[in-house]
């Protein structure tokens, strides 16, 4: 038995359509980088290639290398993007009673007739008209 972790069922992680473990619109991304290369090098010369072939270089590089749960670092950069504008938001807070999203200070079912408002004004749980 190996020293490994335990395979049970001879599962094995599934692969990608595209080139390098990238997935269909990685691989276009590419493509499209060394397309841009080439054009830059017909159109302003070796030295402008050059520079955009290094900055093509580098972006395939942040979508190429994976960390041991299979995950760029473009993506680990995006997801702390994301989450840093979910805090700042406050959206990652669960609040409830006075201190719920709704205006009037008290939680409501979806879909129910506003209680301050009239009878033919509808809203969502947030404050939105239908």
């Amino acid at each position: 038995m190996s020293a490994g972790t335990r395979n049970y069922g001879n599962w094995r992680r599934p692969s990608t359509k595209g080139l390098l473990g990238l997935g269909w619109l990685s691989t276009a991304l590419l493509f499209a980088a060394l397309i841009a290369t080439f054009l830059t090098v017909a159109i302003a010369g070796l030295l402008a290639g050059l520079a955009a072939m290094g900055v093509s270089a580098i972006a395939a590089g942040l979508v190429v290398t994976k960390n041991a749960d299979h995950v760029s670092i473009i993506e680990r950069v995006w997801e702390r993007i994301m989450w840093a504008k979910t805090k700042a938001t406050k959206r990652n807070v669960y609040r409830s009673g006075p201190l719920a999203a709704t205006g009037w200070g008290r939680t409501q079912r979806p879909v129910l007739p506003h209680p301050c408002g009239s009878a033919s004004t509808w809203t969502r749980s947030v404050d939105r008209s239908l």
